[in-house]
């Protein structure tokens, strides 16, 4: 066997690269999809996700003289984001790959982390809104850096209820850029279809929340 590739617990070999992200590959078109990232098990039990994992009644399965290889559905640069959280407690991300980071903690059941994200998400976009006030102001304005709209949709999916207010906040500020927009139509149509019991104001949270800010 090739001592620069690892057997894995199905006796196969594999050239996916092992380790963190390269900038340099990144760049280049035929970068990897996928990363190994060789880690230790009692880093990866301070997930709920990976806990339960290796606690069930099939912790067999991840039970092995072999390297067994747990297939994690997010992006390489995100699971090393992810990784650097549960080995440090401390994670450094923009705000581009927020929203990202917060599905991947959400679906790993890292709270902290998915604190971290949304404070990301808001700090950063809230800067990104005032920017965007003062532009508009001297006459100019730039094109958003965030996708409103997804991130309501994360909030709701995550149930993070400080990007909830942080987006209708956003909203509200934009109100006259937004309020033509079949965007928005749709997803006061969702927000309505939230509701799980209608009260006799016949509210819906969304506007309630655009309305308060």
């Amino acid at each position: 066997a090739d001592i620069n590739t690892p057997e894995f617990s199905n006796g196969t070999f594999s050239s996916i690269p092992i380790g963190a992200i390269s900038t340099a590959n990144q760049k280049t078109p035929e970068a990897p999809k996928s990363i190994i990232f060789p880690c230790h098990r009692a880093m990866l039990l301070r997930s709920e996700f990976f806990q339960a994992m290796f606690t069930s009644t099939f912790r067999e399965a991840y039970l092995s003289e072999n390297l067994t290889v747990i297939d994690v559905n997010c992006s390489p640069e995100v699971l090393q984001i992810i990784l650097t959280f549960l080995y440090t407690e401390r994670a450094d991300f923009p705000l581009e790959i927020a929203v990202d980071v917060l599905f991947a903690a959400d679906m790993l059941f890292i709270e902290k982390l998915k604190t971290k994200a949304a404070v990301v998400i808001s700090t950063l976009g809230s800067a990104g809104m005032s920017q965007n006030e003062a532009a508009r102001t001297r006459g100019t304005v730039d094109e958003d850096d965030i996708d409103i709209y997804s991130i309501i949709r994360a909030a709701w999916l995550t149930r993070v209820q400080r990007l909830e207010e942080f987006a209708a906040r956003y909203l509200a500020y934009r109100l006259e850029a937004h309020i033509d927009s079949p965007e928005f139509a749709e997803l006061i149509l969702e927000s309505a279809s939230r509701i799980k019991a209608r009260q006799e104001t016949d509210s819906i949270e969304m506007l309630d929340d655009i309305r308060f800010y």
